[in-house]
């Protein structure tokens, strides 16, 4: 006993915790010289802090603010940057073939796991995930976009009508965030489960979408976290309440989809299409609640996110807005005439759309994904296997590289007839619904909705934005935007 004594005194704990400690920082530096030095990916340009650890791009994920920093490093060094020991980050056109169109196909950076343990698209493996999307595209075809289209009138006109309510509720200013996002999650509900969530009606954004909001912003920091050995014990402790809030938000589109399974309908929505052509190689019941859950979430908040910065750029460019007003109210008599098939024959609306989609995309940070073990040939480079590469969508798409008057909103880009100086854009990089066999399902009915929603608020509204804060643009991302107030003044206009 008295041995033991002599041996565990305070001067040997001290002098064995600075030993621990005298390790453990020259362990990391002397990672650090490696990953900027003798790394496969070390002949790669970008900040030496960037390459020697994940901390600086943790620092700037964990505030939000990924997006401006990648987009500076990309002004600084040029179309492809080291943004991580083993992380790159391109901006070109020809990325987008090489990352996301590469058979087989680059495995996505991150797991995901639903509460019932069954994969959704967005995480399925390359077999199941062909299984699903073959039956799950009746759903999203041009005409399963037509047979929905009565639906999207329906709530658009509810839109509408609230708006004019609240025009003259309230000087006629209001916040077009809540507005648009209301508008969107309706559909998306209605359209999965066969009942909106009513949002708009009550005016108040469902307690459930709000819930998710929450939980994907504790995910991302739980993903910056995860990086760092010292930082699991606190993940693993967090975990167990974690996952219990995490099913119990999911059981709430689980219920929802068995309502809708026990209620005969003969209007077309999502499950209409899954019920007549699922068979033995179709999609089981829990692929559909995983399936559901995601297109809600999926399906709303990036169409409403475009649709705000649709509206800022319209109303910071008034000569743009100008154009579009002209064209919608001289093309329709009345709102009625508002259709589909006419939307898609408007060049300037459908310009508007496209600049839109170019300089604020709804998923800016882009889709990541891992190099094959193997290796390949990204826009020229060699990247070793295991690499994790993105395209970050923001930065490519006001990019100089990529496009003239890059940070300037000029839809007419887009026109037929353009001015030369946008001969040399390249309009290729510009991927907002992503590409190649992972490509957004979704995408016709995002455009088809902002088509609707677009033409519908200029036939009906002259707007003035009136935003104090005009750098509005400049938001923080928490794995999807955080959208600032948008506060616009509507006055309806006089027939």
């Amino acid at each position: 006993m008295a041995g033991t004594e002599s041996i565990i005194t305070p001067e040997g704990v001290l002098m064995l915790g600075s030993l621990l400690l005298g390790v453990g920082l020259t362990y990391l530096f002397a990672r650090a010289v490696y990953n900027v030095y003798f790394h496969p990916l070390s002949s790669f340009p970008g900040p030496r802090l960037a390459a020697a650890s994940e901390l600086t791009k943790s620092y700037y994920g964990a505030r939000g603010r990924m997006i401006p920093w990648v987009q500076a490093l990309h002004q600084q060094y040029g179309e492809v940057v080291r943004i991580g020991p083993n992380e790159l980050s391109f901006i070109t056109d020809s990325a987008w073939k090489d990352i996301y169109m590469h058979r087989p196909q680059f495995p996505k950076h991150f797991n995901f796991t639903n509460p019932n343990e069954t994969d959704a698209l967005i995480s399925a493996d390359d077999a199941s995930h062909s299984r699903q999307r073959r039956l799950l595209a009746h759903a999203f075809s041009d005409k399963a976009i037509r047979e929905q289209e009565a639906p999207l009138h329906v709530y658009v006109d509810l839109l509408v009508s609230k708006l004019q309510e609240e025009s003259h509720a309230r000087d006629g200013v209001v916040d077009l965030v809540d507005w648009y996002r209301y508008t969107t999650f309706d559909v998306i509900a209605d359209l999965c489960f066969g009942e909106s969530f009513h949002s708009l009606e009550n005016k108040v954004e469902h307690a459930w979408v709000s819930s998710i909001y929450s939980s994907m912003k504790a995910t991302h920091f739980l993903d910056i976290a995860a990086r760092f050995p010292m930082l699991r014990v606190i993940i693993r402790l967090g975990m167990p309440f974690l996952r219990r809030q995490r099913e119990q938000s999911f059981k709430y589109p689980q219920k929802k989809v068995t309502a809708r399974l026990n209620r005969e309908t003969d209007r077309p929505d999502f499950m209409s299409y899954i019920l007549r052509y699922n068979d033995e190689k179709g999609v089981t019941r829990d692929e559909i609640d995983s399936n559901f859950e995601t297109f809600t979430i999926a399906g709303s908040d990036t169409t409403a996110t475009l649709m705000m910065g649709c509206t800022y750029h319209l109303l910071q460019n008034p000569k743009v807005l100008e154009r579009l007003n002209a064209e919608v109210r001289t093309i329709f008599d009345s709102a009625q005439d508002i259709k589909l098939a006419a939307l898609g024959k408007m060049p300037y609306l459908i310009a508007v759309l496209e600049e839109s989609l170019r300089i604020h995309p709804p998923v800016p940070g882009g889709f990541g994904r891992r190099v094959l073990p193997e290796g390949a040939t990204i826009s020229g480079r060699w990247v070793p296997g295991g690499t994790a590469v993105n395209i970050p969508q923001k930065a490519a798409n006001v990019s100089h590289h990529n496009f003239a008057e890059a940070n300037s909103f000029i839809p007419e880009r887009w026109l037929e007839v353009h001015d030369p100086i946008f001969d040399n854009d390249r309009k290729g990089v510009v991927q907002p619904f992503s590409a190649g066999p992972r490509n957004c399902l979704g995408k016709n009915l995002a455009i088809a909705e902002m088509r609707i929603i677009l033409a519908k608020m200029i036939w009906h509204f002259d707007m003035e934005l009136m935003n104090v804060d005009k750098d509005w643009t400049d938001q923080r991302l928490f794995v999807l935007p955080e959208s600032k107030p948008l506060l616009v003044k509507l006055k309806p206009r006089v027939l």
